[in-house]
This record gives structure tokens, sequence and C-alpha cells, in this order.
């Protein structure tokens, strides 16, 4: 065998032993067969396999893992002496070398060294070197097995490295960091730590937390420990020591240490001083009860010095509205008009004092609850109407004809908002128009966004104030607070209350040229809520519309369009005459005409309502249409009365519900139309006996005076025992409560009343009459058992409608046949209330208890898997949605059940469960009674 073969076989031995006496037991043909498989055995090992000559210089025979790691040919290798001892680093050739030399001494030895391939990238080599015995038992050759280990110890650098960039980095820090073992002992603490407790390393290493530190102190820490240990969770805590100065605070993080197996051995944590952060904390926590407690102070001084200022207000608005209605001449009614103008704004000023005193102190609430928007905005603007009309400027109110209806949201709320624009409007404009726009920009199948914006052509606000407009006492000239007064409060109040309802309130404007307001607010809708439809008969009725104003006649226009109307539409009586005389030619005369007052009597040629209805009266010519004037708040006489034209006459801005109501009437012939004005008046049943409990005379001379103009019987006592004693004694309909009262106030009186077995009837209907105007006042009023609110000072029409609604929902006596239906005597249901919300339309109310009797199922589903699936805001909004339902149908006990619901917080109605059970009770009792209605 050559050389070559005998290093190749003395590297697969054992021994030196082994493989001489084994090439020597072999026969020919079996080394010539171990000659031929072992190099390709080799050839399948991922470890380097050479053998090198005696010397050293010639290697002698080398595996393809050898070009791996040497980089370079196998070829190469063999060929070149002395280049496998070349590629070995520098450093590590020497060494090497004199094993190798030395070996027929050391018989075998392991070395480590680097392989540096010829791009520089360097091999890391743990290696066996042996000697190789001939047949002879002479030395050969060498014969070397190498690994390479270059991964691990790569992985070993970085280690090192990251455990070195570690310790620099712990070491490094202002903060305390240890280490300990499961049994409590100190394996490691950094620089800081021994600085903190004044020991060396060396010292520390071994110790626990009890040979440093006070027992108690000790016994936390370990029980800190041991609680990381057990739950494999970090801990953090502040903890406070005592030291020579007063208290110390110490902020503390520890985490459990695992092993690579995933075993607790330890934790690591790490401390540092807070305590400077802690005493400002401490502080501030003062501050903070401090500005609560002043903040406190003057919600409440705020509220005592409104309850004072409306007191006497309450007495100086209500006389001078009861002397107006009396017998007084032209002078005397302005004189006090303007009593009553000066009332008004001292009340409009401590109301917005309120308001931002509430949003400044966050205890301003938004509310909900179902309304029609359109009939809500006419409501908003006719209270605004007097004075724009008496500046000579049009408000204009454009609805979208698709806005569906109802919608849920704060009303009053929104009435505020706009209200406080468009009044802002009206000051600062002189000359043109106002205009309120409510546009539906989105709708889903659950709410809708609408856009609200208001327009003027007024004095215009500069650029650079525009950014400051919604701070408060802001105005956008400091000259305008002489010239229009005002507190600076309104925009800001508007702004907060949009901001409160989801929206923002956004501004521009051009000077001389007017400005614009300008909001979105989404609002939830029901599953049924559509844009309103007109009656069938509205279908292709032909009316002419006359209005000075573009854009009033287009907002006109707009509706009547939308009722599948043919409106025509015109600018003077002239054009009036013309066309309604060529309709009437081509055999499609005018049916209805919707004109506007003028403002002067004496216009001939302008808007003249009445000139207009006289000239279509005396023209043969034109078949006479159903009238119907729109009048300007402000006028002093109806216009259109002396034309001797019978007529409807309707307040602008015009709401939807008048006009459509108007329209109707005119296609009405048997109905006779109306000689007044479409405007809301208090109508008051009676007379009933009232118990009014009063202790300011002149209150009590206001409240008796309006109440006795409607021929009630007044009893009055001015203090709440008193009110208790009468009570007891004599039978009353209603009780007027002041709530301010000296012996016994009025909550303490209405919990007397209540809960009393010797009044005649203690659920008698009691009104609140107080000048607290807070929305706590209220809540305490109704919590205490009142059944209604009333703030002062109060209008008397605003009292008597306040009277109306509350005796006829609290009517006990139900008459029978109602709409051709006799009630059940123990019926939940009050037909009254129900038959009175239709306007005592049966047909509609059959069709809405069938919506009822169809969805009840759903609703109460809805509610029940709210609660099962803690849900409690959908379960919340399912008991709003029946409450008003109920309402609606005259059931107020189901109604109260519902709200009772509603207002839970989320830890009560978690437990509503039998609350729901009990009302799914009862609407299964009252279904036999509406089906009953039903199929009557």
């Amino acid at each position: 065998l050559s050389r070559s073969t005998i290093a190749i076989e003395g590297l697969v031995s054992k021994n030196s032993n082994e493989s001489a006496d084994g090439a020597a037991r072999r026969t020919p043909a079996s080394s010539d067969r171990f000659a031929s498989y072992v190099p390709r055995l080799l050839e399948l090992v991922n470890d380097l396999v050479i053998s090198v000559s005696t010397d050293g210089r010639q290697v002698l025979y080398a595996n393809s893992a050898a070009a791996v790691i040497y980089g370079r040919k196998l070829s190469e290798i063999l060929g070149q002496e002395n280049l496998w001892m070349e590629c070995i680093h520098d450093d590590d050739q020497a060494p090497l070398l004199a094993k190798i030399k030395s070996i027929g001494q050391e018989r075998t030895f392991e070395q480590e060294f680097r392989v540096v391939q010829p791009d520089g990238t360097i091999r890391y080599l743990t290696a066996n070197f042996r000697r190789i015995i001939g047949a002879d038992n002479e030395l050969v050759a060498i014969g070397c097995i190498a690994k390479d280990v270059t991964n691990r110890i790569r992985a070993e650098f970085k280690l090192e490295e990251s455990k070195a960039i570690y310790h620099s980095l712990v070491e490094s820090l202002p903060i305390n960091v240890f280490r300990k073992d499961r049994d409590g002992r100190i394996v490691f603490v950094n620089n800081k730590y021994c600085e903190t407790i004044g020991m060396s390393r060396e010292n520390l290493i071994g110790l626990t937390d009890f040979d440093l530190f006070e027992p108690d102190l000790a016994e936390k820490y370990l029980k800190d420990d041991r609680w990381v240990l057990q739950t494999g969770l970090p801990f953090h805590d502040i903890e406070a020591h005592p030291d020579g100065e007063g208290t110390m605070y110490v902020e503390v993080l520890k985490a459990p240490v695992t092993s690579s197996g995933g075993r607790r051995i330890g934790i690591q944590g790490m401390f540092w001083d807070v305590t400077d952060r802690k005493k400002a904390e401490i502080e501030m926590e003062k501050a903070k009860d401090i500005a609560i407690a002043a903040s406190q102070a003057k919600s409440d001084f705020l509220a005592n010095v409104s309850h004072e200022i409306r007191t006497p207000l309450n007495a100086v608005i209500g006389m001078t509205d009861l002397l107006i209605g009396s017998k007084a001449d032209d002078t005397q009614r302005e004189y006090l008009t303007m009593i009553q103008d000066s009332g008004q704004s001292l009340l409009t000023l401590i109301n917005d004092i309120l308001d931002f005193s509430k949003i400044e102190s966050g205890k301003l609430n938004i509310d909900t609850e179902w309304f029609d928007l359109r009939d809500r905005a006419g409501d908003m603007l006719r209270s605004l109407a007097f004075k724009a009309h008496h500046k000579n400027l049009d408000l204009i109110c454009n609805i979208d004809p698709e806005i569906p209806g109802p919608i849920l949201g704060d009303p009053q709320r929104l009435r505020q908002v706009i209200v406080n624009l468009v009044g802002n409007s009206i000051k600062f404009t002189h000359t043109g128009e106002i205009a309120v726009d409510i546009e539906l920009m989105n709708r889903s199948e659950e709410s809708v966004e609408l856009q609200f914006r208001i327009q003027d052509t007024g004095i215009g606000i500069p650029e650079d104030k525009l950014s400051r407009i919604f701070e408060e006492f802001v105005q956008g000239d400091t000259s305008t607070t002489r010239q229009y007064g005002g507190t600076g409060l309104g925009l800001t109040i508007a702004s907060s209350l949009v901001e409160l309802m989801g929206g923002r309130l956004e501004v521009s404007s051009k000077l001389d040229v007017g400005t614009e307001f300008c909001f979105s607010l989404t609002f939830p809708i029901s599953s049924n809520s559509t844009a309103p439809v007109a009656p069938v008969e509205f279908r292709d009725i032909r009316i002419l519309i006359m209005a000075r104003n573009a854009a009033n006649l287009n907002s006109l226009e707009c509706n009547i369009k939308a009722w599948h109307m043919e409106p025509y539409c015109v600018r003077d009586v002239e054009q009036a005459v013309k066309l309604a005389k060529g309709m009437n030619f081509s055999s499609q005369p005018i049916q209805i005409v919707l004109a506007e007052s003028s403002a002067d009597s004496a216009d001939t040629r302008g808007c003249n309502a009445a000139l207009l209805a006289q000239r279509m009266r005396e023209d043969p010519d034109i078949e006479t249409p159903a009238f119907i004037t729109l009048i300007n708040a402000s006028s002093a006489k109806l216009p259109g009365e002396e034309s001797g034209y019978e007529q409807q006459r309707l307040l602008q801005p015009v709401k939807y519900s008048e006009l459509k109501n108007a329209i109707a009437r005119c296609l009405e012939p048997a109905t006779a139309p109306s000689t007044g004005p479409q405007l809301e008046q208090s109508h008051l049943e009676g007379p009933f006996k009232i118990l009014l409990a009063e202790d300011n005379p002149v209150n009590q001379k206001l409240a008796v005076g309006v109440l006795k103009k409607h021929e009630h019987d007044i009893t009055v006592v001015d203090n709440g025992r008193k009110a208790v004693d009468a009570l007891e004694s004599e039978s009353f309909d209603l009780v007027l409560m002041d709530v301010q009262m000296p012996e016994m106030d009025g909550i303490e009186a209405t919990k007397t009343i209540r809960s009393s077995v010797t009044v005649v009837n203690s659920s008698i209907p009691i009104i609140a009459m107080t000048a607290h105007a807070m929305p706590a006042d209220r809540q305490r009023c109704l919590e205490a058992g009142m059944d209604e609110y009333i703030s002062k000072p109060f209008k008397a029409a605003d009292l008597l409608s306040l009277i109306t609604q509350l005796m006829t929902s609290r009517t006990t006596e139900k008459p029978s046949g109602i709409g051709g239906y006799e009630s059940e005597s123990n019926s939940e249901i009050d037909w009254n209330v129900a038959f009175e919300i239709v306007g005592g339309d049966r047909q509609l109310l059959v069709e809405l208890i069938q919506v009822f009797l169809n969805e009840r199922e759903k609703m109460l589903g809805d509610l029940e898997s709210g609660l099962e699936q803690a849900d409690f805001e959908r379960a919340r909004r399912s008991a709003h949605s029946l409450k008003g339902t109920f309402s609606h149908l005259g059931v107020a006990s189901l109604a109260k059940m519902s709200e009772a619901i509603e207002r839970l917080d989320d830890s009560e109605i978690a437990n509503a469960k039998p609350m729901v059970q009990d009302l799914r009770n009862k609407i299964e009792q009252l279904t036999t009674e509406f089906q009953r209605f039903t199929n009557n």
C-alpha cells in the first residue's frame, strides 16, 4: 500500500497498534477493497480530515471539507507544500508546528487554531492530531481531524460582548440594580447599589435583606420576592421609608430570573429615589382639592346669587306681563315692554354665567330624547322672530326634506346653540337676512349626520379675531361691548355645547359682508325613521308662492316640491296677478296662494298679501283660490284683515307642521279656515283648586294674578308646614311648591306629603317653583317626589302650559267610549293620553299599536340579549326605545319601568333581569287589551 493509503487507514483506526496489526492480518484482496471505499467514506464527513508528512510540510490526504474550510481548491491544498500551514493564522502557526515536531513523544495532542481564507474570513477549528504508524512500526504520517467551531466561537463572542455591554450599562445606571437567588441571597449588585447601601460588592454578595434592613422592612421585601417567584409576574410599588429629614419614597420594580429550561431561579430588581416626584404629586393633590373646593364654593355662590336675582326678576317680568295684558295705553305698554325686555336681558345674563360655570366645572350634561327636528327648529326660531322682524330682517329656516324623523338627541341644548348663534347674528346685522340651513350629509341604518349653518349679512368679524372668537369674554371688537352689549360668553357656551354633542363649531366671516357659523352633529335614528310624507291629496296641487326674499322663496318652494305639489313662485303682486290670470285661462287655475305680507300696508306694488287678496277677489278672470298669509311677528295688526278675504295666517318663520296643516285645511271645503294667526297658545282646562306654597309676597301676588285670570281657586300659605296642614284638612287638585321657605322647605314638605297617611291625597300633583336653576336642583326636586319643575322667573304662559300638561297626564277619570272604545276599569293604558298624542286619529293609533305588537318581541329581545352579553349600552338604548313607545301609547307605568332600567349604572343593570322579566310580564298582560282595541 502507498503511504497515503496507510495514512488514511491510520485515521480510522482506534490506535496505532491496531492499525499495524490490522494491516498485517489482511489479505491483499481485502486490502484492495479497503483502499477503495475508505476515501469515499471520509468524503461524507463534514469535519476536516487531513494527513501530512512527518515534517509537516506536505499534505498527503485531504477530504472535501478541507476545500470548504480553507476556501481553496483541493488540488491547490494537496499540490503546494506548506500551503495548509501558511493559511493558518500567524499567531497559531508556531505553537502548532512545535507540537507537530514533538509528536514522536506525545503520540497525540489537541490544538485550536484559526484558518484565514483568501477573502479574509476566519474559520475557528478544534483539531485532534495523532501519529500514523506503518507496517514496520515506523512513523509514516501525521493525521488530523478538525471540527469547524466558527459559529460557536462567534456566538460566544457575541454573548461575551452582550455581557460586557449589559454590565457596562448596569454599572453606569443611576439607579440601584440587584439580583438574588431563590433563597434571597444577593448574587449581583451594581455600583449604585453599593454606594446606596455603603458596602463593597464583595461584602454584599451572599447577604440577605435581613442582614441589611430592619426586620419589618426585610419581611416586606421577602414577601414581595416570594410573590414574584410564585406568580412569575413583575412587581411594581412605591415604598415610603423614614429617613433623618422626614420620609423618603422609593420606586421598586422586580421581575423573575429564569433558567434556560424556564425554571424561576431568582429575582432581579431595581429601585430609585422618587421623593421629589412623590412630594410634588402630594402637593398637586392638595392643590387639586383646594381647586375643587374653590370651584364648589364658586358654584354655590353663583347658585345663591342666581336665586337672589331670579326672585325679584320673577316679580319684575311677571308683573309687567300682567300689566301689558291689562288696559294700558300705547305709551304705558311701550314702557312696560322696555321693563320686560330689560328683565329678560338680565335673565339671559344669569343663564349665560350659570352655563359657563357648569361647563367650566364639567357638570353640564347632555340628555337624549326622541324629537322631530322640523317642529323643534321652528320653535327655536319663533322666540327670535320678533327681534329679527323688529329690525326689518328676514329670518329664514331651510330644512332638508330628506331628513328623517324622529332623531335621538338633546333638543334643549341644540336649541340653546341655535338660539345663541341666531341671536348673535340678529345683534350684529342691521340689514338683510339671517338664514338657518339644516342639511342631511350622511345617513346609515342607525344614524344621520346633519350640518347646521347660520348665515347673516351683518358687520362681520376681522380675520385676525376669528381665532379668538370662541374664547370666553371675547368679542370681535372691544368697542362692540359698549355698542352692542353682552358678556362675550355666548359663543363660548355654544362652542362647548357643540363639542359635548360630538361636533365642532366653526366660523368664517368677511367684514361688512357677513358671518357663517357651521357645525355637524350625528344623531341616532330608529329603524322606522323616514322622511315626512305629505298626504296623497297634496299631489299635483297648484300653489302660488309670493315672497320678496329670494332665499325665503326658495325655502318655501323646496318644501312644496317635497310634497309633490306644483309651486309657482313670484316676487310681487303684479307678477302674481298676471300668473293667476294665465293659469286660469289655461284651465289650470291656482288652487292655493301662499303670500308674504308687507311690512308697509301702503305698499301697492311689492309683496303685499292684503293687496293680492283684494286684487284676486275683484278680478273676474281669476278663480278664487284658498289663501294663506305669512305674517311678520312684529306687525301691529294682522295684514289682510281689510281685504275682506277669508284666509289663514301663519307666523314667519313658518313651521313645517303648521304649513302642512294649513294646506290640508285649504283642501277641506267643509272646514272653515282659521281667521287668526296660528300661534301656539296655552290652553288650560279647569278651573282647578290650587294650593300655592310661597313665602315671597310679590311672588304670591304674581302667581295668584296669573291663575285667577283663568278662574282658578287659589289658597296661599307661606311655608311648607302650613302646606302639609292644609292638605290634611282640605282637598286640592294641584300644589305649586316653592323650594326655599322658612320652618319647612319645599323638599321636606313634599317628602312629608308623599309619605303621610293623614293628607287627603298623598299622590297629588306637585310642581316645584324655585329660583335655583342648576340641573342638580331639578333632580333634587324630582327625587323628593315632585312631579314637575319650573325655574323662576317664569313666563305666565310657561306656567299655564306646565299645569295643563301635568293635569292632563294625571287625569284619573277615563271617560268611556274614547274614539268609540270603552277602556277596561283596571287598565294600565291611559287612552286619553294615547288619543291626545295622535290628535284623536283612531286609525293612526291603531297603526301605532299594531307596529308595537309586531315589534315588541324584538324590542324586548334586544334588551334581554344586551344584558346576557353585558352590552349594557345596547340594553339602555332598548330600554329608552321602550320608554318612548309606552309614552306614545299612554302606558305611563311601563314607561317609568323602562326609564328606571335605562338609568341604571353598569353594576346595577347587570342584575336587572328580574326587572326586565317583570316588564315582559306586564307587556303580555297589556297585549290582550291592545289586540282587543285594534280589532274593534
